[in-house]
This record gives structure tokens, C-alpha cells and sequence, in this order.
């Protein structure tokens, strides 16, 4: 929740009604059902923050180090992932270690 305005909104808005450890559970059950839908349709949260979930998928891209990736560019492997869940319109670029990485395949 500490990364997100909006779950720590939520988290205190609950707490002041039902008290920190109910909320605590509501919280997770909704995340869960986010994460549930997150899965089985293939589409990002509507809470979630595009550039974040870019940086996140780069990061994963550098992880996998291109053998993981089948030899794609970890800046099209991250814009492919954001193209699954339908987030790629929305941002085409991330910046990481203080240069620009293109989200996409090069031509582009």
C-alpha cells in the first residue's frame, strides 16, 4: 500500500470506519480480487500507475537477460508485456539508470 495513493486512501478511509485490523483484511481481499482480474483477463489495474508497471516489466526484462527473453530487446520485450495487458498506448518509454529506453521494437 505505501506505493500506491490510491490503496493507502482507501486502507485509511476504511480504518477510520471499521478499525486498522479489519481494513487490513478488506484491503487484502480487494487486492486480491485485482489480482484475480489482473489474470484472467489479461488487463492492467485501473488503479495502476503506467510508468510503474513499464519500469516494472523492464526490470523484469533485464532480469530474464536475453536468452530469457528469446533474444528480443528487453525495451520490446517490456512494450510487448504492456501490450498484452493493454497499457502500451499509454506510455513509450522508461527511464533507467539515467538514459531512455525505448518500449517497442526499434523501428517503431
Amino acid at each position: 500500500m505505501d506505493n500506491s495513493a490510491y490503496w493507502k486512501e482507501e486502507f485509511e478511509r476504511l480504518a477510520d470506519r471499521i478499525g486498522k485490523l479489519k481494513a487490513i483484511v478488506a484491503i487484502a481481499r480487494k487486492m486480491l480480487v485485482v489480482v484475480w482480474h489482473v489474470l484472467t483477463k489479461k488487463e492492467a489495474d485501473r488503479h495502476a500507475q503506467p510508468e510503474k508497471v513499464a519500469s516494472k516489466f523492464l526490470h523484469w526484462a533485464y532480469d530474464l537477460r536475453r536468452e530469457g527473453r528469446q533474444g528480443i530487446r528487453a525495451g520490446e520485450f517490456a512494450g510487448c508485456k504492456l501490450k498484452e495487458i493493454r497499457m502500451k498506448e499509454t506510455v513509450y518509454s522508461v527511464r533507467r539508470s539515467g538514459r531512455t529506453v525505448r518500449l517497442g521494437p526499434e523501428d517503431e
